[in-house]
């Protein structure tokens, strides 16, 4: 029993003691900087951020956080630009956004002047040599210029003419690019993109570049 108790103290100790790799640049809202601070990784649910400064700690609320730059403490040249947002999913047949009273973490992809590509991560995995994110189907997701809400893609992989019909609707200002929207324009099943752990054949790295309103 004494070596359970005694093994389980180790541990804990251990716990404790561990270096955190993850470093970050916050910028907040009131125009305040929190340079290279240590930071514990958010879930994409979560609605604070805990980090470091020194030897104090301090719990940030996402809505006060503008957005914050991560990287690993031995790779600081590879970094990732995190923001949270409210959740907003679009309801292409009846043309109105339907916006949730929830904020997401999400990971800038790509990034045009008028369109942004984010995925919303469950969890970050920070490595010295690359950043990586637990995602799903529901992770994608474009925000526009200006904007606070993030609207999710409904991504169906079995059926993606109904994809490609939600982003016709979407981005309907841009008549130039969604004629391109096919099944052989930003899209290609032998040449997915790679989002974290999850392969995608629609291109929404390139619809997020080439979007330019009329």
């Amino acid at each position: 029993m004494r070596l359970i108790i005694f093994s389980i103290l180790i541990f804990v100790a251990g716990f404790c003691t561990a270096k955190n790799y993850a470093r970050a640049d916050v910028m907040m809202k009131d125009g305040t900087v929190k340079k290279d601070v240590e930071i514990r990784l958010p879930k994409g649910w979560e609605e604070k951020l805990n980090i470091k400064v020194g030897d104090v700690e301090e719990t940030l609320k996402a809505d006060d956080v503008d957005y914050f730059e991560l990287w690993h403490s031995d790779n600081p040249s590879q970094r990732a630009l995190i923001k949270s947002f409210y959740i907003g999913e679009y309801k292409h047949k009846k043309n109105y956004l339907d916006t949730r009273n929830q904020m997401g973490w999400m990971a800038l992809q790509s990034a045009g002047e008028y369109l942004g590509y984010w995925i919303w991560f469950d969890k970050i995995i920070l490595k010295s040599d690359k950043i990586k994110y637990q995602v799903d189907d529901k992770s994608h997701c474009f925000v526009k210029r200006n904007s606070e809400v993030a609207v999710m893609i409904p991504l169906n992989l079995l059926v993606p003419k109904r994809t490609r019909e939600w982003l016709k609707a979407f981005l309907a200002d841009d008549p130039e690019l969604t004629e391109r929207i096919t099944d052989k324009g930003y899209f290609n099943k032998k040449r997915p993109y790679h989002q974290g752990n999850n392969y995608n054949p629609f291109f929404f790295e390139d619809i997020a570049v080439d979007y330019n309103p009329q």
